[in-house]
């Protein structure tokens, strides 16, 4: 840190503030540390509006910094983090009513969930579609777009 500091002023004006000498030390060392950055980003990870797959993978990249993360604590921090309606179909076992205890069994259940649904999607818009080229060799007019076509 000495060599670091004997360098950085020479090289730039000293820090005037607290706040400007932390975001120097922070510059320079904070990479040093990705436990605590894993740890840090994992506290305000949400999926948001991405789809539950790059939401696996940024959590999935957290944890791996945190070797010392309980099973427990894994399915707490991405039960909280997953978009709350995928959160309220996953937050017991709906066999036992218990709190998931594998986190790598709740990623499965999640990622079948999510096929699950885009399939029985894609399937409907198919039945949409065929419903609507009948009635147009018919002569009908086709159905309006409903709330099931993405």
């Amino acid at each position: 840190a000495l060599t670091w500091w004997n360098q950085f002023i020479t090289q730039r004006p000293k820090p005037r503030s607290w706040d400007d000498m932390m975001s120097a030390l922070n510059e320079r060392f904070d990479h040093l540390n990705p436990e605590l950055q894993a740890r840090e980003k994992l506290q305000t990870l949400q999926q948001g509006n991405k789809n539950v797959h790059a939401y696996i993978r940024e959590y999935e990249g957290c944890i791996a910094h945190i070797p010392d993360i309980s099973e427990r604590d894994k399915v707490f921090r991405f039960l909280w983090g997953l978009h709350p309606a995928l959160r309220s179909k996953f937050g017991v076992d709906p066999s036992t009513h218990k709190m998931w205890t594998h986190f790598t069994d709740l990623i499965g259940y999640v990622t079948a969930y999510v096929a699950d649904a885009a399939a029985g999607a894609d399937l409907l818009n198919t039945l949409l579609d065929s419903a609507d080229k009948v009635k147009q060799a018919m002569g009908a007019a086709p159905a309006p777009s409903g709330a099931a076509r993405r």
